[in-house]
This record gives C-alpha cells, structure tokens and sequence, in this order.
C-alpha cells in the first residue's frame, strides 16, 4: 500500500489552508498526477465522502475512486482508494 503524508509550514490560519486543502478543484496543486477530481457525496468534506478522481499515473490516464475513511476538522483527512 501507498502512504503519503507530508509536514510543513504555512503562514496562514489553519482554518484557510485546510479549507484550500480540502476543495476539490485544488488537488491537482498540489499532487502533480492529479488532473481532475470530482466529489460524488454532498459537501462538505467528511468521513464516507466519495470521490472520482482522473490521474496520470506512468504516463497512464487512470480513473481511480476514493473515499474519505478519517477526517478531523483543521487537522487531517485520509483518503484511501477503492480501486485496485
């Protein structure tokens, strides 16, 4: 299985950076084999939140789905993928 997790800093109110982090339209900002992602569950963000998401993964478009299995409000969200 592949983890990912990362720790920096950002000169911003916590509230601000996760709520960017958590929108939809910004994954690709940050995770460069990202090139769309769709929620599929009403908003907002939470735990069994689903999504559709098309990634460029080895030179490869591939439509992978995800859900939320963890989600702690200005802390953290995990995101585990349902496809193989």
């Amino acid at each position: 299985m592949l983890k990912f997790s990362a720790d920096l800093r950002v000169n911003r109110p916590v509230e601000k950076v996760f709520a960017w982090l958590t929108n939809a339209a910004n994954q690709g900002k940050f995770d460069k084999t990202s090139l769309a992602m769709e929620l599929l569950t009403p908003r907002p963000w939470q735990a069994g939140s689903q999504f559709r998401e098309l990634r460029n993964l080895g030179g490869r478009k591939t439509e992978v789905f995800s859900e939320i299995i963890d989600f702690e409000p200005n802390k953290k969200f995990v995101i585990q993928s349902k496809t193989g």
